[in-house]
């Protein structure tokens, strides 16, 4: 059971992870939204919010960890605990925040339309508040079902199928 106590390595990789990712969201400062043609600053905002779903969906199916995850020793895997999630799971480890994305860019894009967008008016809207809300909800019940299992595993990985565990040193292949 001790390879499933990795509460403090599941955090630390997220910290990592972050600076990995950091460098998009620091440009985001830099997009103008009052100088910046439309379809210029929703190609952007597509952009900025998809690279932490592709970063994340990729390296889940290909190696079964980011780079925090490999810096912290973990790894996700099936919940046979025999292989590394497909890119299918590792899609599903991510649907509800992509959900939640996507509903945030609608928002967003509406803004633009309106001309009436900036960084602050996302959350000072209706919708922007319940997707906040609902992520903030969706981070918290990650941390119950967390805590409240044997395997220690998240809301995320119940819905792909898959449990993180400290990484051993035989080689899992993706099949």
């Amino acid at each position: 059971m001790q390879k499933y106590n990795i509460f403090w390595r599941r955090f630390w990789a997220n910290v990592i992870d972050a600076f990995v990712i950091y460098p998009f969201t620091f440009l985001d400062r830099y997009v103008n939204p009052s100088n910046t043609h439309k379809v210029t600053l929703i190609a952007w905002l597509i952009f900025s919010n998809a690279i932490l779903f592709i970063y994340s969906i990729y390296f889940h199916g290909r190696f079964g960890q980011t780079l925090g995850k490999m810096a912290t020793k973990i790894k996700v895997l099936d919940v046979s605990e025999e292989r590394i999630p497909n890119y299918l799971q590792a899609f599903q480890r991510e649907i509800i925040y992509i959900f939640l994305t996507v509903i945030s860019l609608i928002n967003t894009f509406y803004l633009i339309y309106l001309q009436s967008y900036s960084p602050e008016a996302e959350f000072d809207s209706k919708i922007g508040q319940i997707v906040l809300l609902s992520t903030l909800g969706c981070l918290i019940i990650e941390f119950i079902t967390m805590f409240f299992n044997l395997k220690s595993r998240a809301l995320h990985d119940f819905i792909a199928g898959t449990v993180v565990i400290q990484n051993e040193q035989k080689l899992l292949k993706n099949s």
